[in-house]
């Protein structure tokens, strides 16, 4: 039983020269990674959780909860330019066409700076012209708070978009534990 381990585990890490077989080790190497990850993932939510319900009580508690699940819409920004990426890029990676694998990259990613940008400065124009303790329904929040908390999380989200393609040039090159990898730490940290 020992041995079989030994041999599984060393048949994850260790790279192989034939295509076959690396594209085998880099799934399991996903596999085990995103296992651990959504592990981790799963704790630091249900650490967090009460962290921030007790921190922000349960009035600013509800709005950032609105916040993050009704602008979430945000992360379709790309409009579908970041999955076409992945669809194409495995196909200039196997003809080995480095050239267009850059040009296709760049485009993508300013053309995504340029969208996100648009995004955050027309949100943070029409942001000023609502009153959010109404919307919200709020007693113990101001309107300024609100605003604030809102064109802070535009910005966090719109500087996000460019970056998300980083997980889908990993995607096209089979390497998703490390995507895996990045996100647990950056959800270690956020909790810390």
């Amino acid at each position: 039983m020992k041995n079989s381990v030994v041999i599984i585990i060393n048949s994850i890490l260790q790279p192989s020269a034939n295509v076959g077989l690396e594209r085998e080790r880099k799934l399991k190497l996903t596999v085990v990674i995103s296992g651990l990850s959504k592990g981790v993932n799963f704790a630091v939510l249900a650490i967090s959780l009460p962290l921030t319900l007790n921190y922000l009580g349960v009035e600013k508690f509800g709005v950032l909860n609105t916040l993050i699940s009704t602008l979430g819409v945000i992360n379709y920004a790309d409009l579908g330019l970041a999955m076409g990426l992945q669809n194409k890029l495995p196909m200039l990676i196997a003809s080995d066409e480095k050239q267009k694998i850059s040009q296709y990259i760049s485009t993508c990613f300013f053309f995504l700076v340029g969208t996100a940008t648009t995004i955050f400065f027309l949100a943070s124009i029409c942001v000023l012209f609502i009153d959010w303790t109404f919307f919200f329904n709020t007693k113990n929040i101001t309107n300024q708070e609100i605003t604030v908390a809102i064109i802070v999380y535009f910005l966090v989200m719109s500087f996000g978009i460019p970056f998300s393609l980083i997980q889908r040039i990993q995607s096209a090159y089979q390497e998703n534990y490390i995507s895996e990898l990045w996100i647990t730490l950056g959800n270690i940290v956020s909790l810390i």
